[in-house]
């Protein structure tokens, strides 16, 4: 009886013993370790599901980006005139007022001169004598038919009609160099008896006053600016982009153009034109943009800013932002090879935005790369690399 009690509890410490061991042997846990190997990481089934990837599938298309660019109001080029008198004077009187809307010739103000008697006096003495020599002419030619006088004084006569006639083209155009319009010069030759020592000075286009100096009774030469003529109708845009965008504009490009307070009012327009040189300072290229303007709402110098849509030569591979992963002065992506198999790879951008990023390798068409939960599999290949 002893030996059978002996020997039956020597079996019930074996049954003890064999399921504390069981107890003990290692089971797949949350901690298990991920399988690394290279650049491949492979997640076990409780990481895999603690990980809550997401996944992208990498497209080959043409590249569409927007660049954003500071910009700037101007006048057009041929829309802003400087005004002021042709000839040394007086200011007689001034008409125009600031901010007043004007025609292409309206009068802006009266210059009184010498000089404009002097040349008004020659036009009308010219306009005579052309009428003398012409009146000459007529009368020996009849005499020529008649044979009463030689040819010679024929010809002497025609001779002094064409140097009377050159003499008032010369003198016409010095009275319209003053600004006398031609019918006010026609009036001028038929009225010799008028005397004429004022003209008006006119607006050269339409458009608002911007600027005026002229103040009346003030002497004035001609290379003072008397008044300054904006038309607003349309106005240019001008952009600076710098040297790693030039590739990407363009004319005939859409610009959405953002003005106002805060930039909170909207315009549409097209890329008029690119420069072509840069600018000393900044090195900056200037992109242009016409703007139509009916109510006068943008103004000069004001600040705007350009959203140009872009789009890139050549198409390339197209993944979210978030896909790209950055290691020190590397980036990279995880492709997916397997349900929990992810292959690490350096990739170089050829354009980045806040959606999307453009590689011209490194990845494939139709490939699914993990676009959220990157930095998980990079530290299990850092824990790896630790371990080792």
């Amino acid at each position: 009886m002893k030996h059978i009690a002996t020997f039956l509890a020597w079996l019930l410490s074996l049954f003890i013993l064999a399921g504390c061991q069981n107890d003990d042997a290692p089971k797949e846990t949350e901690d298990a370790p991920s399988t690394v190997q290279a650049s491949v990481v492979e997640l076990s089934e409780a990481k895999f599901q603690r990980a809550n990837l997401a996944f992208a599938t990498v497209t080959y298309e043409p590249i569409e980006f927007l660049l954003t660019v500071p910009a700037e109001i101007f006048p057009m080029p041929n829309s802003e005139a400087f005004v002021g008198s042709l000839v040394a004077g007086r200011i007689k009187s001034v008409g125009a007022k600031l901010s007043q809307f004007v025609q292409a010739g309206a009068p802006l103000a009266v210059l009184e001169s010498a000089e404009i008697g002097a040349a008004t006096a020659d036009l009308k003495q010219c306009a005579a004598e052309l009428e003398v020599a012409e009146s000459d002419l007529r009368r020996k030619a009849s005499l020529s038919d008649e044979n009463i006088i030689s040819g010679k004084a024929l010809a002497e006569a025609e001779a002094r009609l064409k140097i009377a006639k050159a003499s008032l083209y010369a003198a016409e155009s010095r009275v319209a160099a003053i600004g006398f319009s031609s019918r006010e010069i026609e009036d001028m030759k038929k009225n010799p008896d008028t005397r004429v020592t004022s003209v008006g000075i006119r607006a050269p286009i339409s458009g608002f006053l911007s600027a005026r100096s002229a103040r009346i009774g003030e002497y004035v030469l001609p290379e003072q600016t008397l008044f300054k003529i904006h038309n607003l109708s349309k106005v240019m845009l001008v952009g600076s982009i710098f040297e790693p965008d030039f590739h990407k504009v363009a004319e005939g490009q859409k610009v959405e153009v953002f003005f106002g307070e805060n930039h909170r009012e909207k315009l549409l327009a097209t890329i008029e034109s690119v420069g072509t040189t840069l600018d000393e300072v900044t090195h900056a290229l200037s992109v242009r943009a016409v703007l139509q303007n009916p109510d006068y709402r943008l103004k000069p110098s004001m600040h705007a800013e350009m959203w140009i849509h872009a789009r890139a030569k050549e198409p390339a591979f197209l993944l979210p932002a978030g896909a790209v992963g950055i290691d020190g002065e590397k980036k990279f992506v995880f492709v997916r090879k397997a349900e929990r198999v992810f292959e690490q790879r350096t990739v170089v951008p050829l354009y980045e935005t806040q959606a999307q990023v453009a590689l011209s390798e490194g990845v494939g068409e139709g490939e699914t790369v993990v676009s959220e939960g990157v930095f998980f599999l990079k530290s299990e290949i850092k824990a790896s690399e630790m371990e080792e």
